[in-house]
């Protein structure tokens, strides 16, 4: 037996494993939705805090002790820990970790303390940047000096006593030199 329509049979093949795959691609979309559904559902809805403070927020003019008690719609368990931070930053394990009051009190002092250290610090950096810039300036300075010595010790030098009746003879730059002074004392 013979077949004769070979590419009927290719066409409904290739259609089947399409139909196949787009079932699947149905079906793995629906999974997705359905499991992010869910977990959806498990979170809090949005406008309700995981955790309610003892104090709103605002400033305040006296120092309290802040406290913090998760919402009554979220299961409690033992091994949670609370860390915070202070400066804004997204706490991390080496925040300090929350054990059942924060005593702003103490937090600004801390935070006062700290501000004044690091102003220590800065002005100790811009004294010592003065004092290596007057160093450089200092030896700046002497270098000039003694290259302005040698450059006169040279001068010095090469206007020696001739030696053995020889005649010096002014060059060009020392005989203009020489005219002008006297043109300017006549």
């Amino acid at each position: 037996m013979r077949r004769e329509n070979t590419g009927r049979s290719r066409t409904v093949i290739i259609l089947s494993a399409m139909t196949a795959g787009l079932c699947l691609l149905i079906l793995f979309v629906y999974i997705r939705f359905d499991r992010n559904r869910a977990l959806y559902r498990a979170q809090p809805p949005v406008g309700r805090d995981p955790l309610i403070f003892s104090a709103d927020s605002g400033f305040y003019e006296e120092g309290f002790t802040l406290t913090l008690k998760p919402d009554s719609s979220i299961p409690e368990k033992d091994d949670i820990e609370i860390r915070y931070t202070v400066n804004g930053d997204e706490p991390t394990g080496e925040s300090r970790l929350y054990d059942g009051g924060i005593d702003l009190t103490q937090v600004i002092a801390e935070l006062q303390a700290e501000a004044a250290r690091t102003e220590e610090k800065k002005k100790e950096v811009i004294r010592q940047a003065d004092a290596e810039a007057e160093a450089a300036r200092l030896a700046q300075e002497q270098k000039s000096a003694q290259d302005l010595q040698k450059a006169g010790d040279q001068k010095a030098g090469e206007e020696k006593e001739p030696e053995n009746g020889e005649e010096i003879r002014p060059g060009l730059e020392e005989g203009r030199e020489a005219w002008q002074k006297s043109l300017w004392t006549a």
